[in-house]
């Protein structure tokens, strides 16, 4: 193992940007450790040292969150700083299918993911290239199938019910090398009939408006097809009347000028129910993140314990 700016060491170079002490960066210590692969990495990820790392080592897959490369097209990396690199790999949280397109556009990068949890002590579903290769076109947002000795069920988040297959619920799996016993997720996916999962976000963030059931993932998806608006996260504040109500953080993109709330409002209107335009919409210089890039919830909430500045 190295760090990014250490010596070069023979072999294929691992870079990875999942911390050591991350159920990723424990497996990709070990998986590297076990196949004898040269791992760089680094204590936080930064776009321009990655960048160097990838022009160093010239890896043919990477691995990481959708929030990197996210960066990095915004920081509108040359095409031939990332020749080299043909897969970007992961599973931390879902891949907006727009990204992949921006990904293989620019530079040719084709997206291959999947998911795991630390319940699972890792990976659970995903593509293989093959798998890719024949289904990829067909299954666009899927994280693949379930790996071997893993069995998965979507139920119903209110009664528990098993669903069909295309149903949106709470992923259930079954992994044999940890049991008999089905593990519970707050997960909220769709298997179809073929096998293919479809993550749709997390069901424990969801906000209850006065009896109306808000998906934060559903409003940060409408506000990213915003051209100003590089990323976004929503909150929900306590309300005396409704119980909650959505606030939304946004970061923007690189050069843009910055929409007013009212602007950002009104194109909400045109994509989303009444009950999920948010009564708060803040725009940051960069969401607060943690070391894997995650957007951490309670510095978010915390934007929205002062007035705002507007």
């Amino acid at each position: 193992m190295t760090k990014a700016s250490g010596t070069i060491v023979r072999g294929e170079f691992d870079i990875s940007p999942w911390p050591i002490g991350s159920i990723g960066g424990t497996g990709r210590l070990i998986g590297n450790a076990m196949t004898y692969r040269p791992l760089v990495y680094f204590d936080k990820f930064n776009v321009a040292e990655w960048v160097e790392a990838v022009k160093k080592y010239r890896p043919r897959i990477v691995t990481g969150m959708p929030a990197m490369m996210q960066m990095v097209l915004d920081a509108k990396i040359p095409a031939e700083d990332l020749a080299s690199v043909e897969i970007f790999y992961g599973g931390s949280a879902p891949f907006d299918v727009e990204l992949r397109e921006k990904l293989l556009a620019a530079y040719g990068i084709t997206v291959i993911w999947a998911y795991g949890a630390t319940e699972f002590y890792g990976t659970i579903i995903s593509w293989s290239e093959d798998m890719h290769h024949e289904w990829g076109a067909a299954k666009p947002g899927s994280s693949g199938r379930a790996l071997p000795g893993v069995t998965l069920r979507v139920v119903d988040p209110d009664s528990g019910d098993e669903l069909p297959p295309g149903e949106a619920g709470l992923l259930h799996a079954q992994v044999d090398a940890l049991g008999p016993e089905w593990i519970a997720t707050n997960d909220l996916v769709a298997v179809d009939a073929d096998g293919f999962m479809f993550h749709k976000g997390r069901h424990d963030g969801a906000i209850v408006r006065g009896g109306f059931k808000v998906l934060p993932e559903t409003i940060r998806t409408a506000l990213r097809m915003h051209p100003a608006v590089l990323d976004a996260c929503c909150v929900g504040l306590a309300d005396k009347r409704l119980g909650q109500v959505p606030a939304v953080a946004v970061e923007l993109a690189s050069g843009a000028e910055a929409p007013g709330e009212f602007e950002l409002r009104n194109f909400l209107i045109d994509r989303l129910p009444k009950q999920s335009i948010p009564t708060q919409i803040r725009v940051v210089d960069a969401l607060p993140r943690t070391a894997t890039l995650k957007v951490e919830l309670r510095a978010v909430e915390r934007l929205f314990e002062s007035p705002s500045p507007l």
